[in-house]
C-alpha cells in the first residue's frame, strides 16, 4: 500500500487507514460516477439494486415507501463498491479498487458506509490525494476536517 501515508501503518493511528480508504472509495465514487456516460450510470445504478437486495437491506423501500433517501456520502461509497464490481477504472493512475476496498466491503458496502468520516484528518488526506492526482473534486467534497477547522477559528 505505497499510496497511504506513513501514519497509516502507525500503531498510534488504528482507524486512520481504514478511514482513509473509506474516504477513497467515497471520493472516487462521486467523482467516478458524475463522470460516467448515462448508460454506465444505469449499470451502476443496477448493480447498486443487485447489491441491496443480496444483502436484505430496506434502502429501495424506504426510498420508494418513506420518501427517504441516504446521505450523498452513502451514495457514493455504494457507487464505487458497484463501480469496483463492474472493474470500472478508477480515474487515478495506478490505483486499483482491491487497493481499498476490502472483500468484505465488496459484499456489504454499507461497511465503507460506516468508516467513514466526513470531519477527519484521514478525509483530508485522501481528497488531497485525489485531488493531486487529477480527480475534479466538487466543493461539497472539500468539506471535511480542514473545512470545519477554518470555520471554527473564523467564529471563535
Amino acid at each position: 500500500m505505497g499510496f497511504l501515508p506513513s501514519r497509516a501503518e502507525s500503531f498510534w493511528h488504528p482507524f486512520y487507514g481504514r478511514r482513509f480508504r473509506a474516504a477513497l472509495l467515497v471520493g472516487v465514487g462521486e467523482t467516478g460516477f458524475d463522470s460516467l456516460p448515462p448508460s454506465s450510470q444505469r449499470a451502476v445504478d443496477d448493480k447498486c439494486n443487485e447489491l441491496n437486495k443480496a444483502n436484505h437491506n430496506i434502502l429501495p423501500w424506504g426510498i420508494a415507501q418513506r420518501g427517504f433517501a441516504p446521505n450523498d456520502d452513502g451514495i457514493a461509497a455504494w457507487h464505487g463498491v458497484a463501480m469496483a464490481h463492474l472493474d470500472m477504472p478508477t480515474g487515478v493512475e495506478g490505483l486499483r479498487w482491491r487497493d481499498f476496498v476490502s472483500a468484505w466491503a465488496m459484499r456489504n458496502p454499507d461497511v465503507m458506509c460506516f468508516r467513514f468520516r466526513r470531519f477527519d484528518r484521514a478525509t483530508d488526506d485522501a481528497f488531497a490525494f485525489l485531488a493531486a492526482a487529477g480527480l475534479d473534486m466538487s466543493p461539497r467534497m472539500r468539506q471535511s476536517h480542514a473545512w470545519l477547522e477554518a470555520g471554527r477559528r473564523q467564529y471563535p
